[in-house]
């Protein structure tokens, strides 16, 4: 998998995005959040986090799970993440590649990759949701985020590429529609696929009231479910 272009990310830049960015960054990042959160059911569960980065997601859970790790490639992420949330003594910060944790010592009930699978090829995603299936329990989901390109993403991508510390045009190597999710997840061995998308005009909106921004996309998300910047996929 490429980590190199990944790396290049400076270190807590997620962190910092979601707590000091400007208001489209923050909201982007709080709500794509609590979408993941509240998809799941997390009192006495195992969690993994791959591609955690700086930690955000996972230090946000209510603490009723059983266990978290996140996982990251990049050192410096992890660094940040066991500095900046060491009180968070549920989760487990490390940095290891995803394809050496041993499924006959490990599984968990989720596995989350938040924006994960677009920063490595097709066949190295085919070949991450396999080895997500044997490390999830028997009814274990596995939960993605992707920007949809068949969506108003590519021109948000333009405009972050000229005012964004990250390019993300170097980042996204993989470039996701949800009917090639779909087939990428079937050619994995997922069978049962909930797919759906948020994130039209809201995230906008922020600049005026987070608030109004917020209810824009709980209409957003139920008059046009699959038309959002970011999908969500819940698969097992």
């Amino acid at each position: 998998m490429k980590d190199k272009i990944y790396d290049s990310i400076p270190s807590g830049y997620y962190y910092f995005a979601f707590k000091k960015g400007n208001p489209i960054q923050r909201f982007w990042h709080k709500y794509k959040f609590l979408e993941i959160s509240d998809s799941m059911k997390l009192k006495d569960k195992d969690i993994l986090d791959v591609g955690c980065g700086p930690g955000v997601l996972l230090s946000l859970l209510p603490p009723v799970y059983k266990s978290a790790i996140g996982l990251d490639l990049s050192i410096k992420q992890i660094d940040f993440a066991k500095d900046k949330f060491k009180d968070c003594d549920r989760i487990e910060w490390l940095t290891k590649d995803f394809r050496d944790i041993n499924h006959k010592k490990r599984s968990f009930d989720y596995i989350i990759a938040s924006e994960f699978i677009e920063h490595i090829t097709y066949k190295d995603s085919i070949d991450f949701l396999k080895k997500a299936r044997k490390l999830l329990k028997k009814d274990g989901e596995v939960i993605l985020t992707i920007p949809n390109y068949l969506s108003l993403w590519p021109f948000i991508e333009i405009i972050l590429n000229k005012v964004s510390e990250v390019s993300y045009e170097e980042q996204h190597i993989n470039k996701l529609t949800i009917e090639k999710i779909k087939k990428l997840l079937k050619e994995a061995g997922f069978k049962n696929i909930k797919i759906k998308t948020f994130f039209i005009l809201a995230p906008f909106l922020s600049f005026l009231s987070e608030g109004f921004a917020g209810k824009i996309l709980s209409i957003e998300k139920k008059l046009f479910p699959l038309f959002g910047s970011l999908i969500i996929v819940k698969a097992s």
